[in-house]
């Protein structure tokens, strides 16, 4: 008999102790911060070679309130090896033979090299501000006019540009 009593007064002290309750409160889940996405992308293939803007190597411009112009360049301090275009303010589909779009090829001697009459340009985003161009997606693609026997080719051109 006494086994049962210590028992009971060992099961009634086991269910008398009472947990203490943890007064920490359970952070609420954050949402991860979000980072705006940057584009700087232009590239293309010049007479089937890649070719790719470098590192914040680009110029964009205005002029007359109606005229925008994106410059992709290999490198920042030369214009040489660049692709500019002349750009709409709408989207749409585009042949460089009308105006406003244009495009040209920069060689690497420096030597300018328009689309005159060939080639489009795709834009289907544009947004631009006093000084030029904020953001800009399109692709394009053109032959150069010969100029001492020579023309390129530039195909697959994409960009996909946002400024800071």
């Amino acid at each position: 008999m006494n086994k049962y009593i210590v028992i009971f007064i060992s099961l009634a002290f086991i269910f008398s102790c009472k947990k203490k309750k943890d007064e920490t409160p359970i952070p609420e889940p954050q949402p991860a911060p979000v980072t705006p996405v940057v584009n700087k992308i232009m590239k293309a293939k010049i007479n089937g070679v890649n070719w790719s803007m470098g590192n914040n190597a680009y110029s964009t411009s205005q002029s007359g309130g109606m005229f925008f112009t994106f410059s992709g360049k290999t490198d920042y301090t030369t214009i040489n090896n660049s692709i500019t275009l002349d750009l709409s303010t709408t989207p749409g589909m585009f042949t460089f033979s009308n105006s406003p779009c244009g495009a040209t090829y920069i060689d690497s001697a420096g030597v300018y090299r328009s689309a005159l009459g060939t080639g489009t340009i795709h834009i289907t985003e544009i947004d631009t501000f006093q000084y030029g161009v904020k953001k800009l997606k399109a692709t394009f693609g053109f032959v150069t006019v010969p100029l001492g026997g020579k023309t390129y080719t530039i195909s697959d051109g994409v960009v996909d540009w946002t400024g800071n």
